[in-house]
């Protein structure tokens, strides 16, 4: 299953997948924020597969991070349940919806 560089989500929403060997995802119901960051091996994969996948399992906010074009593309879960997509490139500060108060200055990121 989808393995991503970071989430930001509940410990029970793990606890089905523990106990079910052959779970597809670690993850039983959709989460506040999920990160991946894009890697010259895995990048084309991470975009086209994994980022669909979170999109499925109704994620309310993905974040895919690019290093070398050092951009963040953000999909955000409406009311609706579409995303809508916003891209950032630094100098730019990000704010997660799912985390009050939290701020991403993508300059220092990717400094």
């Amino acid at each position: 299953y989808s393995i991503p560089a970071l989430v930001v989500g509940r410990v029970r929403a793990l606890e089905g997948a523990r106990e079910d060997r052959h779970a597809l995802d670690a993850y039983s119901e959709p989460l506040p924020l999920v990160v991946e960051v894009w890697s010259p091996s895995t990048g084309g994969y991470d975009v086209t597969e994994k980022v669909a996948g979170y999109r499925e399992r109704g994620d309310a906010e993905i974040w895919l991070v690019h290093p070398y074009d050092r951009t963040l593309t953000a999909w955000r879960r409406d009311a609706a349940g579409g995303y809508a997509e916003q891209r950032y490139t630094a100098p730019a500060i990000v704010a997660p919806a799912s985390l009050p108060g939290v701020r991403l200055d993508l300059a220092e990121l990717f400094r």
